[in-house]
């Protein structure tokens, strides 16, 4: 369930989420491509972090096929030598991207892990998801109403129904 459900309804995107993806001979870059395959506006990626100290995500612009950073050194450990927070869950907003995030033109992401220890054999994000929230409109009613002015009005209409059964008009409070 996501946290932002009150607000309105919290809907798993449709993606497809790669392996991850080394640039070399470890230690080396890698990364995690995400590719989205409906509509809808990106508004948070929950996962799982593997012993990931920190995180950057890339987003393809498909009009210079470029890849602009829209978030920067995420940390997700306080210490990358230490397993204490290293399998903590994330709810990560788009509100934290710069301003190179585009979420009209999101086609492909890539979550780019970084883990400077020799510690650990093995990095990565588990269970990715993305969500969008879609809010709901409300329902126009009439504002509440004060308990005498719905006494009032059953006065006024008790009234009415008792004149017009002996046909004269009675005065109304």
């Amino acid at each position: 369930m996501c946290l932002m459900e009150a607000l309105g309804k919290c809907l798993p995107m449709s993606v497809l989420i790669g392996n991850k993806t080394r640039q070399g001979n470890p230690p080396c870059p890698s990364y995690i491509e995400i590719c989205f395959s409906g509509p809808g506006f990106l508004q948070y990626i929950i996962f799982q972090n593997y012993y990931t100290s920190s995180i950057s995500i890339k987003q393809l612009n498909e009009i210079t096929s470029t890849w602009k950073t829209i978030l920067r050194d995420y940390k997700l450990t306080h210490h990358p030598h230490f397993e204490n927070d290293a399998e903590n869950w994330f709810i990560l907003s788009t509100s934290l991207f710069n301003s190179n995030y585009r979420p009209h033109a999101l086609s492909k992401m890539r979550i780019y892990l970084t883990q400077p220890s020799p510690n650990w054999v093995d990095n990565t994000l588990r269970n990715i998801k993305c969500h969008k929230v879609i809010t709901e409109t409300a329902v126009e009613s009439e504002p509440p109403k004060h308990s005498f002015e719905m006494f009032r009005k059953r006065i006024k209409d008790n009234l009415d129904s008792l004149s017009a059964t002996e046909g004269n008009k009675m005065s109304t409070v």
